[in-house]
């Protein structure tokens, strides 16, 4: 007859230390998860906007080398948003690169938006407000830059206006403009302060490091002397 044999037990100070160590290498993993989660995001980001510089050099072609008109910032893409916001509103039809995605206005979409935190607006998602969390260079922007697009007919962009395409800023994400306060965690979708996914005109998309502005705080206006217009 085989004899009873007492199982061990775990005793609570044993029990603490195991959950301790978890608990210290999950610290220690979790900012490397971090890390790798917000690369990704980048990463999402960075090919949405190449394909939507592919979109734009299709209508380029269609065109003759003209850019779109558009009534705003935001509705030369996307889906249609909840409200007015800079257009927000504008049906999925009425966006002119739109039928050169096809169905894949999620293209428009930044998986790092977390809205817009301004003197003047507090929004959640720019993409779910406006349908689209990128906005573009547009002739009703306040800096001394050549804008991209324009509601004006007599007035629109031709591809040859840029002398170096590869340093005109075509668009970004929403909240690069530098009014936005850097010190604010909102308006720094990728976890960095002064970088965010840029659009050029020769079509190469780039996780660019704004320079610092002359007033502070800010991202820094675009204009030749900060290596692009």
């Amino acid at each position: 007859m085989m004899g009873y044999r007492n199982k061990e037990k775990f005793t609570l100070i044993e029990l603490l230390v195991v959950v301790a160590i978890i608990g210290i290498l999950l610290s220690l993993l979790l900012p490397s998860l971090q890390k790798v989660r917000n690369k990704m995001k980048i990463t999402v980001c960075l090919n949405n906007q190449k394909q939507i510089g592919t979109a734009t050099e299709l209508y380029l072609i269609d065109s003759n080398g003209f850019y779109f008109r558009q009534t705003n910032w935001t509705n030369f893409i996307g889906n249609q948003g909840t409200n007015n916001l800079f257009g927000g509103n504008t049906a999925i039809d009425q966006r002119p690169l739109n039928i050169y995605v096809g169905d894949d206005v999620k293209v428009a979409e930044c998986p790092a938006d977390i809205g817009d935190k301004s003197a003047w607006s507090n929004y959640d998602n720019l993409y779910i407000e406006a349908g689209n969390s990128y906005q573009i260079q547009y002739s009703g922007d306040w800096h001394s830059v050549l804008y991209v697009t324009t509601n004006n007919p007599n007035n629109t962009r031709n591809i040859t206006s840029w002398e170096s395409p590869s340093k005109k800023l075509i668009l970004s994400d929403w909240v690069w403009r530098p009014d936005r306060q850097i010190s604010e965690s909102k308006n720094r979708w990728h976890s960095t302060k002064r970088q965010y996914n840029v659009l050029f005109a020769d079509g190469h998309a780039q996780f660019f490091l704004f320079p610092l502005a002359v007033e502070s705080p800010g991202l820094g206006a675009p204009d030749p002397s900060n290596g692009f217009y």
